[in-house]
């Protein structure tokens, strides 16, 4: 599910589709107190950004309809854990002098704009009911664009897969290359409906079972399809072609994987009537050659490496920095020991715990906290301005 709920950084894919970027930005945890979520160096990650994110996430997978959505508390963890790196990869990006030109955002924006066939005023609009501003819009755009450069310029390209990996990988999967025998089949066709009642079902059983006789004393299959079938392919006696499992009702897939070539099936009854099946011929199963399925066992492998490469970059990130979280404790008591990346090799435990900082006192969080508490309020009820709110609750999040 991690991995499913990572953002992809090419192509603006979180805010690539307006929809997805502003319906879900205010919703079952809008209603709480900000605090502080997490310490990522000098900068902090708030609860209602942590919340705002997981509303997201759920808004997507909703979206795909994943059956299996993971709990709150799951869902804030992991949209925590993205957040924290992100913060590692700006921080990253300003070391390595990465920036975006406006050029870019008003691109990136006309586009977003183009693909979800929306005008200016209606995107306003949209971010207007939602509490957000075109400036914060154009913010978070700029913001996605310098993750996906910052991305490409650690990861770079991973290099072509070596020959050697694809034929590795070829031979522990040769399973999932296996194609199964393929029967080209024929049919003729008898629709039986629920608007037919049980005279006129009685009538096309009896007319089907004489077709069937009169193919297995040696009349012409194809002749008889043109003659009585009651599907298009009886245009053309009967021929519906190649066959693969998993694209037919069942009992037609068990009849036409089951008979031999040239074999004739008994009646099969389908929800669409009863068929008679004849196998015209069978391909033998065989594994798909290499060069077949090369193509995608590259793309593969060119993700695997892509992903490892990621992986080790975030790690070697996350030991150079000092990172706390607190998402699921209380301002006034601190619960457990919050996580610290590892210290530089060398350097002792002593030194380690040394170097570690301390949450910030409960009495400071408590008062922050009702201070974020009271200005969102005055924001609610429109008795100061967005770009006044913004400002006071950056001047106390910089307090602690």
């Amino acid at each position: 599910m991690k991995a499913f709920l990572q953002r992809s950084l090419e192509g603006l894919a979180v805010f690539g589709t307006i929809c997805v970027a502003l319906a879900f930005s205010s919703g079952a945890w809008a209603d709480v107190v900000d605090r502080v979520a997490a310490k990522v160096n000098e900068d902090i990650i708030t609860l209602s950004q942590v919340r705002e994110r997981a509303e997201i996430q759920l808004g997507q997978l909703k979206a795909a309809r994943v059956t299996e959505v993971p709990s709150d508390e799951e869902l804030l963890k992991l949209s925590m854990e993205e957040l924290i790196d992100e913060r590692l990869q700006l921080q990253d990006g300003k070391k390595n002098q990465i920036s975006v030109d406006n050029q870019s955002v008003l691109k990136a924006l006309e586009d977003i704009k183009k693909r979800n066939n929306i005008t200016q005023e209606e995107l306003e609009g949209m971010l207007e009911s939602e509490g957000r501003t075109l400036d914060q819009y154009r913010d978070t755009i700029r913001e996605q664009i310098l993750l996906s450069k910052i991305v490409r310029f650690q990861m770079g390209d991973p290099g072509k897969v070596s020959e050697k990996a694809v034929q590795a990988y070829y031979k522990e999967h040769l399973a999932d290359y296996w194609r199964p025998p393929t029967p080209h089949v024929s049919h003729i066709l008898f629709i039986l409906d629920d608007l037919m009642d049980e005279e006129e079902k009685t009538v096309k059983r009896q007319k089907a079972r004489e077709v069937l006789e009169q193919i297995r004393a040696g009349e012409d299959f194809e002749e008889l399809a043109k003659q009585y079938s009651e599907d298009v392919s009886g245009r053309t006696g009967g021929s519906i072609g190649p066959v693969t499992l998993g694209n037919l009702v069942a009992e037609f897939e068990k009849a036409a994987f089951s008979l031999k070539e040239g074999e004739i099936s008994d009646l099969v009854e389908t929800k669409y009537g009863l068929h008679i099946i004849r196998v015209d011929k069978r391909e033998p199963g065989e594994t798909r050659p290499l060069a077949e399925v090369r193509p995608g066992i590259e793309k593969i492998l060119g993700r695997e490496a892509h992903a490892a490469a990621y992986d080790k970059w975030m790690n070697e990130l996350k030991k150079k920095s000092f990172i706390e979280t607190y998402l699921f404790e209380d301002a006034e008591q601190v619960e457990e020991e919050p996580s610290h990346a590892d210290a530089p090799a060398g350097v002792s435990e002593t030194a380690r715990q040394q170097v570690r900082k301390a949450p910030a006192p409960a009495a400071d969080l408590e008062v922050v906290e009702a201070q974020l508490s009271r200005i969102k309020k005055l924001y609610a009820s429109k008795r100061i301005s967005e770009s006044e709110y913004q400002k006071r609750k950056r001047e106390l999040l910089d307090r602690l």
